[in-house]
């Protein structure tokens, strides 16, 4: 019986630790921040700097004296006990923030047994960067708007990521240390990224009651699990429309024909911009320093403008676009080894469909006959690849490889399909911001396809 509800409190612990009350809107909340959450909020911000900072400092001690694991190991537990115990009271405040610049301290300064022992890790290679939490909160005393706070985290972000491809380009270091430089500043923005999803946890939870500033950010790092696994990817796996909403071949409504339109044009020239910045870049050796800080400030000015100033923003999204198309190919011949040529060759057939479907959009409301032009375009270019595949002036390598582009660019079509149907369905609750959803198109890819897969295999 003992053994029974031991497993029962078990599964319950393990249960209300994963799972979390808020939802897919919650997250992408943006709106300005109350008072009591928005004083929460900077507390947090403060305490976790100075917790980092005092992490840092035990990380330095332990890396030049070394002989002080010991006591700081039992040190860090015998702090952490103490905070646990020590109630979350007005009067004990001080003392609860004494406990945890101390428990962070000495943790800092053991961290390098446990790395060391477990994972093989040099204390060396643990430089742990402070500086975007000091940004979150410098940004949180200037505004009490989401967008503008996290802007700062999402600049900083790409500085990193940045220098650390600079750092590469200009050869100053070996390639095996600069793949290591690359890799560790990617998990930086990703945490980063997780600070801004647990923000949004936290003032969310801030609507029923005070943030116990001390507590958050002790468990800043121990609910990133939960956060991260169950409610960050199922809020973005989850989608609200159905299998029969899926399927829905009737005619739209002139509000979401408009609106559908709209996306298809501005996908259109977007995709034509990209790919004539790759063309430039492989013809003219376009590309380098200049076009990837301009793809990333055109992001970063398109994310910060606000919707209303529409014709700014689709300016912002075509020379993101082309910047970006002009630098592709530093990306995918450092990552992926593809010749540039090819990125070109893969490039036109998705933007000759995409303006294809925006043709056929223009003709009529069916949902059918647009979609069809699609299939016909997809079906055509099979036929053509079959045909050309079945010459003897191509070999069987080349024609191996072109039935795969072929395949990929169908399903790609499959995609922009079920894309424009969600689209559609979202029209029923509101207007469609046609530059957000052109810009999305294939960051949403995963979520959707997910989820109709799950659609159509359930039912």
């Amino acid at each position: 019986m003992k053994l029974l509800d031991m497993k029962l409190r078990a599964t319950n612990a393990v249960r209300a630790y994963f799972n979390r009350n808020w939802t897919r809107e919650d997250l992408l909340n943006f709106g300005e921040i109350s008072e009591i959450a928005y004083r929460g909020l900077k507390r947090v911000y403060l305490t976790l700097l100075c917790a980092m900072l005092s992490f840092t400092f035990g990380y330095y001690l332990h890396l030049f004296w070394e002989e002080v694991g010991p006591f700081t190991v039992l040190s860090s537990v015998a702090s952490l006990l103490g905070l646990y115990y020590t109630l979350p009271m007005a009067m004990r405040v001080n003392q609860r923030v004494s406990l945890l610049m101390i428990t962070a301290f000495f943790f800092g300064a053991s961290i390098g047994f446990y790395t060391k022992y477990l994972f093989v890790v040099h204390q060396n290679f643990l430089a742990g960067s402070i500086m975007g939490t000091g940004i979150l909160w410098f940004g949180s005393l200037l505004s009490r708007e989401r967008r503008e706070i996290y802007m700062a985290c999402l600049v900083h972000s790409y500085a990193l990521m940045y220098s650390s491809f600079m750092l590469n380009a200009l050869e100053v270091l070996d390639s095996h240390t600069a793949h290591w430089v690359l890799e560790v500043t990617t998990v930086q923005a990703l945490f980063l990224g997780y600070l801004v999803v647990y923000s949004q946890e936290m003032l969310y939870d801030a609507g029923f009651g005070e943030i116990n500033f001390v507590d958050r950010t002790l468990t800043v790092f121990f609910h990133l699990p939960a956060i991260v696994a169950m409610n960050a990817v199922r809020a973005y796996f989850v989608r609200s429309w159905t299998r029969e909403d899926l399927i829905n071949t009737g005619e739209m409504t002139q509000h979401a024909y408009a609106s559908l339109k709209r996306v298809y044009l501005t996908l259109f020239f977007a995709m034509w911009s990209f790919t004539f910045g790759s063309f430039l870049h492989w013809t003219r050796g376009a590309g380098g320093l200049f076009t990837v800080l301009s793809s990333v400030a055109s992001l970063l000015c398109l994310y910060c403008i606000s919707p209303l100033r529409v014709r700014t923003r689709v300016l912002l999204l075509m020379i993101a676009a082309f910047s970006i198309g002009a630098s592709i190919g530093i990306f995918t011949k450092y990552f992926f080894e593809i010749d540039q040529e090819l990125v070109c060759r893969l490039l036109a057939p998705p933007t000759l469909g995409i303006g294809i479907i925006w043709f056929g959009s223009t003709f009529t409301r069916e949902r059918s006959a647009i979609y069809m032009g699609s299939l016909f375009y997809s079906s055509l270019l099979f036929f053509s690849t079959f045909n050309a595949s079945n010459s003897e002036y191509i070999d069987s390598h080349t024609a191996h490889r072109m039935l795969k582009v072929c395949i990929v660019f169908a399903l790609f079509m499959g995609y922009v399909v079920v894309y424009s149907q969600e689209i559609l369905y979202d029209a029923h609750f509101g207007e469609i911001d046609f530059v957000n959803r052109t810009l999305t198109v294939f960051f949403r890819l995963p979520g959707i396809v997910v989820h109709a897969a799950r659609l159509c295999l359930g039912a």
